[in-house]
């Protein structure tokens, strides 16, 4: 599908969407407003063309208005605060950094989907053993859940509320929109270079970079006076040591690159990422490639089958950190880098190489614009790659400028104490616009038919085949192969 087809596609399903959920609203079907807002979400999350949609959040709107907030319980206390976690990943993402600071200070009360507390145990207990609760939600139904998260609220009596969530979670949008006027809610925002919902729904959004402080000014509407910034740091206790290499590996005589996320994050319609890695194999032989992530690894078999025994693709590994230091260098996913993994390499001493593709991959590291880890083609990425391989003393030089650029686990918990306490954290947004036109081409590019039928196909949506009864059911076809694939 080409770039201009496939905006106008995903433009013509947003407004489908958004037109059946404000019929829904109007008939008042909740439920399934609420449904069909998250589906459109969802498309434009995937699809990346925009940032906030007013038809959503107004829709948003009117259902809090239908679902109003019971009487307080429990009045609001400074000393207490709500953590909605909308993701489930105790082991990845920012939760644990944001329980371990909160829970420093304040009385957390925990909220989480009950199906997903298997992965989320450590920080469970982690809330409990600072004299915390932890509360669950049941996750079959949206309204019911958004009734749930109110009375928790209500009952926590936390006059602090943070949402850490998907971009198409509906039932934190939707209730933190109603919430009481003494309560200050905070929105994390993780995903700054993509959509989400609830631009209209927090006090403070909690930026971790310039990049995503200037979109949300620019592009979400957000007043600046409600935007703050709190860089993220890597959290390292929960790796374990290095389990050893995946295949024959001599460290005496070769050498290993590392790199990892999902593999959507390599593909481009140039294969830049992957022309990149093949020349590097090319003019170092001694050099090994280790790519640890999931997704459609087509361009990644074709490296194998070239180099035999010297790529290497495995899973996510529970020893990230051990991984690192064994590694010479990280080579950052290209186009869509990832900000962790820049911090991990970092805080493990090692370059994270990245070849530049617009502005996404700026902020993730302090002063990292004089860091020179970035470079704007494959050439120089090249070039710099074979100064860390052959020259040890200019490899350590490097590494060493690193040592300073991770934000420390103190810091950040007094800068998220002086948000609670003042409204601010004491660190200047700069506003100036990135570029963002590429990345939004690239992902047109890149959002297929396909995808957009699979984004169709969510639990609970099954009113909506009488709507698209084409792309619905080779949507869903699409996901019972996958599903049933041996």
């Amino acid at each position: 599908m080409d770039e201009k087809t496939a905006k106008a596609n995903v433009e013509k399903r947003a407004n489908k969407l958004i037109a059946i959920a404000q019929t829904q609203l109007r008939r008042g079907k909740l439920e399934q407003a609420l449904s069909t807002v998250a589906t459109c979400a969802l498309t434009l999350y995937s699809a990346n063309q925009c940032y906030q949609s007013d038809a959503l959040e107004k829709i948003l709107s009117r259902v809090a208005e239908k679902l109003p907030f019971p009487p307080a319980t429990v009045p609001a206390d400074e000393d207490r605060v709500l953590f909605y976690d909308g993701f489930g990943l105790g082991s990845r993402g920012l939760l644990t950094i944001y329980l371990q600071a909160l829970c420093s200070f304040r009385k957390v009360t925990l909220v989480t989907r009950r199906d997903w507390t298997p992965g989320l145990k450590d920080a469970m207990a982690l809330v409990e053993s600072k004299g915390g609760q932890v509360c669950l939600l049941e996750g079959k139904k949206k309204t019911e859940d958004i009734r749930s998260l109110q009375e928790i609220i209500c009952r926590s009596g936390a006059r602090h509320l943070f949402m850490y969530a998907n971009a198409d979670d509906v039932v934190v949008t939707t209730a933190f929109l109603g919430a009481p006027k003494d309560r200050v809610r905070y929105q994390i925002n993780l995903t700054d270079h993509a959509f989400w919902l609830g631009s209209r729904c927090a006090d403070k959004y909690i930026e971790f970079r310039d990049y995503g402080g200037a979109i949300s000014a620019a592009y979400r509407g957000i007043p600046k006076e409600k935007l703050v910034k709190l860089p993220f740091y890597p959290r390292l206790d929960q790796y374990k040591p290095f389990a050893g290499y995946p295949g024959v590996f001599d460290p005496e005589k070769q050498q290993l690159v590392f790199s990892g996320g999902a593999l959507y994050k390599t593909q481009s319609a140039d294969n830049a990422y992957y022309r990149l890695v093949a020349q590097m194999l090319r003019s170092h032989p001694n050099v090994v490639f280790w790519y640890a992530g999931s997704g459609d690894s087509t361009q990644l078999d074709l490296l194998i089958k070239e180099f035999p025994g010297r790529v290497w693709h495995t899973p996510e590994r529970q020893d990230l950190f051990g991984i690192l230091e064994h590694c010479l260098f990280y080579l950052s996913t290209y186009p869509v880098c990832g900000g962790l993994m820049f911090q991990y390499a970092a805080a493990a001493g090692k370059v994270p190489v990245t070849l530049r593709h617009d502005d996404i991959s700026d902020g993730f590291l302090l002063d990292q614009k004089n860091l020179e880890i970035e470079f704007a083609t494959i050439e120089k990425t090249l070039q710099e790659i074979g100064k860390l391989v052959e020259q040890p003393d200019y490899r350590r030089e490097k590494e060493e400028k690193l040592s300073r650029s991770v934000l420390d686990p103190d810091t950040f918990a007094q800068r998220l104490q002086l948000l609670l306490e003042t409204g601010d954290t004491g660190l200047i947004l700069d506003y100036t616009l990135p570029d963002v036109q590429k990345l939004q081409n690239m992902y047109a590019k890149n959002y297929t038919r396909k995808q957009l039928r699979q984004d169709l196909v969510r639990k609970g949506n099954g009113y909506l085949l009488a709507r698209f009864p084409v792309d619905y059911t080779l949507g869903l076809a699409r996901k019972l192969r996958r599903k049933w694939k041996p």
